[in-house]
């Protein structure tokens, strides 16, 4: 009897180790990303911009190399600045940046960028006193802009642009008017533009970013105040279709409708793994370092790691994706401009 006893004993303090540690991963298998309140990711300093600093620059990427341009360039501390035309490319292989041709048209800041077809694209934009609907081609084989037809909209800045298909599209942005909601396709191999549907809402100043062939456009300003509504767009079917908006609020069902709002303008964004990010921007009382995640499957946000510990707050800079990673570079804080290189790991997690 003693030896039964004792073994029922030893079984009964085995069984209760198995249920505390099955507990205790339960616990932390509760903390994945899907948690909004928990922070995910990290960031990683890469080798800095060798250009001057900056911010309202543009990016577009040809073969996995980004490239960074234009924008508006101020002296720390300081509010006499100049708007830029140089050009820079980056290696990943060497994380170096190399100088290429200079934009030839008007330097200017809060223009817009994609690629197609292997080539670079950029227009738009202000110098400050003028705004602009000139469109140029950049060649990487010859190193060389050419001037092709201008976007036919009205002359504006702080547009958003992107590309599917090898087909360019952009609208929205500021005109002399006010905020726009036009848009327009740019086809390379006909050097032409065709009038689509627009978005919505009039905005400028908002984020884009592509993930499987669906456009997604949201946050920026509208009349002065931020916009919180935020739109897909299928190229197919020429169509915006609104989706859950950007603040906690009950003009919808968004299942993860609770305790965020994270309309932003002049914010940086970038796709990974067939989810969106959204980095920094403005809200109106300052840069923002915030690092938000879009999953299109479920259309829910995701708060991720922000910048805040290992850089500062920023608005006005570009975004890009390598691999498996997003990089935010340059960009505004306050009066300073700034040339650092963040690298975010999504799959790395992050202990407060």
């Amino acid at each position: 009897m003693f030896l039964i006893s004792l073994v029922l004993k030893r079984m009964r303090l085995i069984l209760s180790v198995l249920v505390l540690a099955v507990a205790a991963v339960t616990i932390f298998s509760c903390k994945g990303s899907s948690d909004p309140g928990i922070a995910t990711g990290e960031w990683y300093k890469e080798a800095d911009f060798d250009g001057a600093w900056r911010s309202n620059a543009v990016t577009f990427t040809i073969n996995g190399s980004p490239y960074i341009g234009g924008g508006f360039y101020t002296a720390s501390s300081s509010t006499v600045g100049r708007f830029l035309n140089d050009f820079w490319v980056f290696d990943p292989g060497h994380n170096s940046w190399s100088q290429i041709a200079s934009f030839p048209g008007t330097a200017r800041s809060n223009g817009v960028a994609f690629s197609a077809n292997g080539k670079g694209y950029y227009g738009l934009g202000t110098d400050g006193l003028n705004y602009y609907n000139d469109f140029w081609e950049y060649d990487p084989a010859q190193d060389k802009w050419t001037q092709v037809e201008k976007f036919p909209g009205t002359k504006r800045y702080g547009a958003v642009a992107f590309s599917i298909s090898d087909i360019g599209y952009v609208g929205t942005g500021i005109d002399s008017a006010g905020n726009t909601k036009d848009f327009y396709a740019y086809d390379p191999t006909l050097n032409s533009w065709q009038r689509k549907a627009g978005i919505g809402t009039k905005r400028g100043n908002s984020f884009v970013f592509v993930i499987d062939g669906i456009a997604y456009v949201g946050g920026g300003i509208n009349s002065g105040a931020l916009d919180y509504t935020f739109y897909s767009y299928e190229p197919s079917k020429d169509i915006w279709n609104a989706e859950f908006d950007l603040q906690d609020d009950n003009k919808d069902q968004d299942a993860n409708d609770k305790g965020y709002n994270m309309a932003h303008q002049q914010s940086a964004t970038f796709v990974v793994d067939g989810k969106g990010y959204v980095v920094g921007g403005n809200k109106g009382g300052g840069p923002d370092a915030s690092c938000w995640q879009y999953n299109p499957a479920t259309k829910i946000w995701t708060v991720q790691t922000s910048m805040l510990n290992t850089s500062a707050p920023r608005d006005g800079a570009v975004g890009f994706t390598i691999g498996g990673f997003g990089y935010v570079a340059t960009g505004r804080y306050g009066n300073q401009r700034l040339y650092d290189v963040w690298r975010f790991d999504p799959a790395a997690y992050h202990v407060n």
